[in-house]
């Protein structure tokens, strides 16, 4: 009986620490948070047929979503086929960024601009 109750301590002995060192895994490979009064913008310059981008965009997503960064996506197209520019603005439509042209991203990063959101190229 003493050897059972020796095994469920070790066990529990076991998944806590476990759980202290998944817990200081995250904080140590968690991005910087902004501090009050600034953003942190992920800037996506896609081109062409922009192969790779939905799976970039949702690599972001994933970020912001679990918390690992504090971030706004901005897919800037240039010379992007038809097919292509649909699908960029679908993505950022999708993960509430915006989706512009490489000149207009100051434009939507200043705060009052970004606020308002939504360039329909």
């Amino acid at each position: 009986m003493e050897t059972l109750s020796n095994i469920a301590i070790a066990a529990a002995v076991v998944a806590a620490f476990i759980a202290v060192i998944l817990a200081a895994h995250d904080l140590l490979l968690s991005p910087v948070r902004p501090e009050k009064g600034t953003d942190v913008f992920a800037v996506v310059r896609a081109s062409g047929s922009a192969e790779g981008l939905e799976q970039l965009v949702h690599g972001l997503i994933w970020l912001r979503d679990s918390g690992r960064a504090e971030l706004d996506v901005v897919i800037a197209g240039a010379d992007l086929t038809p097919e292509a520019r649909s699908r960029a603005a679908l993505l950022a439509e999708k993960c509430g960024g915006v989706f512009c042209t490489p000149q207009e991203i100051p434009f939507y990063t200043e705060d009052e601009n970004w606020k308002k959101k939504g360039s329909q190229l």
